[in-house]
């Protein structure tokens, strides 16, 4: 993977601020496979997805993670570092399509969640919401199911093989969602929090973007440069000659 530059930098926060997070994701990871088209992406298990993911981060900014979440209990911020090394090496590659799996009978063949189904039916919707998890994902993932040797649709699945389902998929691609064990020093409340590597690349992604847009703005005041040659230097020299700005 080719560093990116502060052009690209800046291309791919002004396209992402129109998108939404599921196409924002695809327009980050694009980055990381060229040679991939969108659509193929979008069929990627989203633990692959963000693996990539986890990847440009680190390219861009580094291992480790800091991170911040409110206690929901007592709205305490809770102060914690991820390492993208850590995480990354949680991804299952180790797979075949279609995965097998037997559950309280049923024999059932199916897929992971990929963002191609995100963007069909999760469009405005939170995607951690298990009720739409259920109802929506679910189905699209499951592609045979039979019990005792007679073809069953989804609705015949009882409440409690879905949920067991449910935990399965969580199993089979752990980096799909990333769900952190929490205690909050405050109250000590323990829950589960979740780590969206989509937000929170976005959020980095977004504050470099603005820092280099202000940079172009105080050199360009300054000396008159365009933005394409402001762009072009190095950050070393570009921090240099803001550095003699600030002493004028």
């Amino acid at each position: 993977m080719e560093r990116l530059t502060s052009q690209q930098i800046l291309a791919i926060w002004e396209l992402g601020n129109k998108q939404a997070p599921s196409q924002r994701a695809l327009t980050l990871a694009s980055y990381t496979e060229p040679a991939a088209s969108q659509e193929i992406l979008a069929q990627l298990p989203l633990g692959l997805r963000n693996q990539k993911l986890l990847q440009l981060r680190e390219q861009l900014f580094g291992q480790e993670m800091a991170c911040v979440l409110p206690c929901p209990q007592c709205s305490q911020l809770l102060e914690f570092n991820l390492n993208t090394q850590q995480l990354i090496h949680t991804v299952n590659t180790d797979f075949a399509m279609p995965l097998q799996a037997s559950i309280d009978g049923f024999e059932l063949s199916y897929r992971l969640l990929t963002t191609e189904d995100l963007q069909m039916v999760l469009v405005g919707i939170d995607y951690h919401d298990y009720d739409v998890l259920e109802q929506a994902l679910l189905p699209r993932c499951l592609l045979t199911i039979s019990y005792e040797g007679k073809t069953c649709g989804y609705q015949d699945l009882p409440a409690t093989t879905k949920q067991a389902f449910i935990k399965l998929l969580e199993q089979s691609d752990p980096l799909a969602e990333v769900k952190l064990d929490l205690v909050c020093p405050n109250c000590q409340n323990a829950w589960q929090g979740l780590f969206d590597i989509v937000s929170f690349l976005w959020d980095e992604l977004a504050q470099q973007a603005q820092r280099l847009l202000a940079e172009v703005h105080q050199l360009a005041l300054a000396y008159g440069w365009s933005e394409q040659a402001i762009l072009a230097l190095s950050m070393t020299r570009r921090q240099y000659y803001l550095a003699r700005l600030a002493q004028c």
